[in-house]
């Protein structure tokens, strides 16, 4: 006789409450990271001056 084990999946099927209801948080996290990281390019690339005042 076959194993039934061996015919089981690996992994159970998680419920898709669970699984939609974190997907907001993450796709929001990731919006966040993205503005942040375009905000810092942005500043970065500004640059900045120097002005040195002689008064010989």
């Amino acid at each position: 006789m076959a194993d039934q084990t061996l015919l089981q999946p690996f992994l159970a099927k998680p419920a898709t409450k669970d699984s939609d209801s974190g997907i907001f948080p993450r796709i929001f996290s990731v919006i966040i990271i993205g503005a942040i990281s375009l905000w810092a390019n942005h500043e970065a690339s500004k640059g900045f001056s120097i002005t040195i005042i002689n008064r010989s």
